[in-house]
């Protein structure tokens, strides 16, 4: 479990070091209920102020540890505590008392829904805001024989599997974007729609239109930045050229915010271009859009971009690139076209969020 000590030791720093999440490798054979790991949560925080040390310093530590990091961070300062280590285990106070923090690295399993042997799991998505709570839902999604995805909801506070919803279409379920306490789906072909997990229905939401002439929409990225929704489409025109489409704030459609051309790129980066083997005409592009930044308001507006061997970032008002990462130069899937991509998709990358919450 871990100890409290009052000891008057001097701390070997007098600033506090960034709070980071660093949990250390579990040791333990077999992982403990969620029960069993709340319950000696609150034993700790019942008997801490016991071990020595003030009361108030105590309080702000548990606030700290069941908050966000960048709230966390404020707590700690404004204590007057000072951080011994970057995984909040160890603090001093003015006087010099240290104050120790169990870390027994627990996990808990958390049960699949009851489902027959027939269905099948398609995706999990996590609807969780550490800014706002540290409680969070999980959608299951769950295709049955008759192909309808199911969905079921798993809630931190029940511990429970709850099915609400039907829907038929194909759609990235894998790559659900939360925002404000609303998973968005899109799709290729069909409609979009968003999974309220506060009322924990679904609902039907504005679609862009699918370009005359196309079996379906050609997307390249689908995220929130800034608080607001967007989606990046292939232009008809070519596929260098991009739209940029954000959600309006009453969710009532799609607008085209940028236009982004990427055409100059391909002179830059040759791999991006795929030729035909004998006559070398152009027949495709390899690049993909694994990020957009809408620094409207604070900073650069940019494109995190895959690319063949690299990843950079383009800023799509003053075009300027920045190397990110050297990736190895290997096949990771066949297209529809017929041609080997060797860039990642959007829904290969994944947003970090740090917090102390347990998740």
């Amino acid at each position: 479990m871990g100890s409290c000590a009052s000891s008057h030791a001097k701390p070997n720093r007098t600033v506090n070091k960034k709070i980071i999440r660093k949990p250390k490798p579990w040791k333990h054979p077999q992982p403990i209920t969620r029960s069993q790991l709340m319950q000696l949560r609150e034993e700790f925080w019942d008997t801490a102020p016991h071990y020595g040390g003030k009361k108030e310093i105590w309080d702000a530590l548990r606030a700290a540890a069941e908050t966000n990091l960048e709230l966390a961070q404020a707590i700690v300062d404004s204590a007057g505590i000072i951080a011994q280590n970057t995984d909040m285990t160890v603090f001093y106070d003015e006087s010099g008392t240290k104050y120790e923090l169990p870390n027994t690295n627990g996990y808990t399993n958390i049960p699949q829904p009851n489902i027959d042997d027939y269905d099948e799991i398609v995706a999990m998505n996590l609807g969780f805001d550490p800014s706002k709570s540290s409680n969070y839902k999980i959608v299951c999604i769950v295709t049955d024989r008759l192909g309808l995805f199911r969905f079921f909801i798993f809630s931190r506070d029940t511990t429970t599997w709850k099915e609400s919803g039907r829907v038929r279409g194909e759609f990235y379920f894998g790559r659900g974007v939360f925002l404000n306490g609303v998973i968005y789906l899109v799709s290729k072909h069909s409609h979009f729609f968003c999974f309220d997990l506060d009322n924990e229905c679904l609902k039907i939401m504005p679609s862009t239109s699918v370009p005359e002439g196309r079996n379906g929409r050609k997307i390249k990225y689908f995220g929130e930045s800034a608080g607001k929704l967007h989606l990046i489409e292939e232009n008809v025109l070519r596929p260098t050229l991009l739209n940029v489409f954000e959600l309006e704030k009453d969710y009532s459609k799609w607008f085209v915010k940028y236009v982004v051309d990427l055409d100059d790129l391909t002179r830059l980066f040759p791999l991006m271009v795929i030729n035909e083997p004998e006559s070398l005409d152009v027949i495709g592009y390899q690049f993909d859009v694994l990020c957009f930044v809408d620094g409207e308001k604070e900073g650069k507006t940019m494109l995190v971009l895959s690319l063949p061997e690299k990843i950079i970032s383009y800023d799509i008002k003053n075009t300027s690139i920045k190397d990110l990462l050297k990736v190895p130069l290997k096949e990771l899937h066949l297209s529809m076209e017929g041609f080997l991509v060797y860039n990642y998709k959007w829904y290969h990358a994944y947003k970090h969020i740090e917090t102390l919450a347990l998740v």
